[in-house]
């Protein structure tokens, strides 16, 4: 199993048969988000900072998110393709260097239908190559 699964199985599951569903069934689509709609949460869940940016929404970028804490944001929908899909793009901050980002990863979020909660996790060593994303 892999890291984002096993995390998202222990941290996020409220029973053992909704574990067990995570687990077998994977983190895709087809899993209703715990963030109300329209709304983006980010938290900085690894040893560095973290922010969110909107590509579709003229890069529109939410604040630098400090280790251990959590933003949260009304954004709706109403953006993005034909879908209503847009994607939102995920950084961190070095702690050495704050000046300096790196992007983590890009995840898809439709305001309309769903809201999105967004994980910075894992760590700066190795350039930026040890920190991942998970959603929920």
């Amino acid at each position: 199993m892999n890291k984002r699964l096993a995390r998202f199985a222990v941290a996020g599951a409220a029973s053992v048969g909704i574990a067990a569903t995570m687990v077998v069934g994977g983190a895709g689509t087809g899993f209703a988000s715990t963030i109300s709609t329209g709304y983006v949460q980010l938290c900085a869940q690894g040893n560095y900072s973290a922010f969110v940016q909107f590509p579709d929404r003229n890069n529109l970028e939410s604040v630098v998110v400090s280790p251990g804490t959590c933003w949260k944001e009304k954004l709706g929908g109403g953006y993005g393709g034909a879908d209503g899909y847009e994607p939102i793009n995920v950084f961190g901050v070095f702690n050495n260097a704050p000046h300096n980002t790196f992007k983590i990863d890009t995840v898809w979020y439709n305001g309309n239908v769903s809201g999105v909660g967004i994980g910075a996790e894992g760590t700066t060593a190795n350039a930026g190559a040890g920190a991942y994303v998970i959603t929920w």
